[in-house]
């Protein structure tokens, strides 16, 4: 069976998607200025784009992420809890049910992501800043973590 067609922008475009977006929008702005008062005036492009990049991750996997987390331990679960951060991880569970009920699983992988990857973004951040050449190194660890989940 097919599901309903959405009759009006309302029906997809609700206000829990206008505070998920904005905050976005915010965590993306923050990573801009970050990357304008702690990078040096001559950064490379490539390294500013980087550092944006990394500082965005890091604020996804705390703030997004660790709400899921807060929202799924000790007893709490998504479906069963309010707040717009609530709503935003409903909508997210409406695909995958998982994300809803505190599935062992998806919760054992948001810790990894935000007690492994969140750091490790904050670590290569500092690097960058620093100029220094480990930094490379750290970012195809964190890529490859990335790519397998995070």
């Amino acid at each position: 069976m097919a599901a309903p067609t959405p009759k009006n922008l309302a029906d997809i475009f609700t206000l829990t998607s206008a505070y998920s977006l904005g905050g976005v929008l915010f965590l993306g702005f923050v990573a801009t200025l970050g990357a304008r008062l702690l990078l040096p005036a001559n950064a490379r492009r490539v390294d500013k784009y980087t550092f944006i990049w990394l500082t965005f991750d890091a604020l996804i996997h705390f703030f997004f992420e660790g709400s899921f987390l807060y929202l799924s331990l000790f007893g709490r679960q998504v479906n069963t809890s309010t707040g717009p951060l609530a709503e935003m991880w409903r909508e997210y569970a409406a695909a995958d049910f998982r994300w809803g009920t505190a599935d062992p699983t998806v919760v054992s992988l948001e810790l990894l992501t935000v007690l492994g990857a969140g750091p490790l973004c904050c670590y290569i951040l500092y690097l960058l800043a620093r100029s220094d050449p480990a930094r490379h190194y750290w970012i195809v660890v964190l890529s490859t973590a990335e790519l397998y989940g995070g």
